[in-house]
């Protein structure tokens, strides 16, 4: 594809409104950056709360003429595409009986923009507006001074830290005060190798939760009731193993788990 191709549903229109690339380095390319990451299911919700109605697919722009992206949509939307351009090239899902928001009001700042969305993004990533100040970002040294320990997580990378079951068989983090009597635990990872579609076990006191991971970075959310006031997080990964076992290199850290961010939201 052309750098402009994407601009041609916009210039063969008179009566609809369409997205198109923002600014390079600009608030708003940095949160389509950070939502082109997530799972195509939450890319879905965001668009819908700011007002979208359909999704425009150019299968020139696909190495495989955009079948796997049609059949994920298809899937997820329950319908297949409702429009098809003349030469085959182009398609359109319908949101509308998704779609409940109305559209954007003219004149919001981005920032308005991104809290309608319920997706903000800021200069540090996305940032989770419902949590407790009990916010960790992985790519950072040291960790919160609210937390006590941590054991069984490599070193710090630009963009978080892996589990490795070389330094501890598995994740875990001890607060310095009690966690809160109910929450819900925010996850931000992704699983490495043969961890993908496994599941991982997460324990906070007495009870003990389960997700699944992928291999591209996702969001897990856990429910605890935390009568037993348990300062402790437990994560386990399902299957440690390293690059090197894998024929990948030298990198002989067994790892399990991509861990990008975590957060504690607290229930009352």
């Amino acid at each position: 594809m052309q750098p402009y191709d994407q601009a041609n549903g916009y210039l063969h229109s008179s009566t609809l409104n369409w997205s198109y690339g923002p600014m390079k380095g600009r608030r708003g390319d940095r949160f389509f950056h950070a939502l082109a990451e997530e799972p195509i299911e939450l890319q879905i919700d965001v668009i819908r709360r700011i007002g979208f109605r359909a999704i425009y697919i150019d299968r020139q722009g696909y190495a495989d003429n955009g079948a796997a992206i049609e059949a994920r949509l298809t899937r997820d939307l329950g319908e297949p595409p409702v429009l098809i351009s003349n030469n085959g090239n182009q398609v359109l899902f319908d949101l509308r009986p998704l779609s409940t928001a109305t559209p954007l009001p003219a004149g919001l700042r981005p920032d308005q923009i991104m809290e309608r969305a319920q997706f903000v993004v800021d200069d540090q990533g996305v940032r989770d507006d419902s949590t407790l100040p009990e916010r960790i970002d992985f790519s950072r040294n040291p960790f919160p001074d609210f937390i006590a320990n941590a054991r069984g997580l490599s070193g710090c990378e630009s963009w978080g830290r892996w589990s490795d079951a070389n330094v501890f068989p598995y994740v875990e983090l001890k607060f310095r005060q009690p966690l809160p009597r109910h929450f819900v635990l925010h996850l931000r990872l992704q699983a490495f190798g043969p961890n993908e579609g496994k599941p991982v076990r997460v324990l906070a006191g007495a009870q003990e939760k389960t997700f699944i991971p992928a291999s591209t970075r996702g969001r897990y959310s856990l429910y605890f009731d935390n009568s037993a006031a348990s300062r402790t997080i437990q994560i386990v990964p399902p299957q440690p193993i390293s690059p090197q076992e894998l024929h990948m290199g030298s990198d002989a850290r067994r790892l399990g788990l991509g861990f990008q961010s975590l957060s504690i939201e607290a229930i009352r």
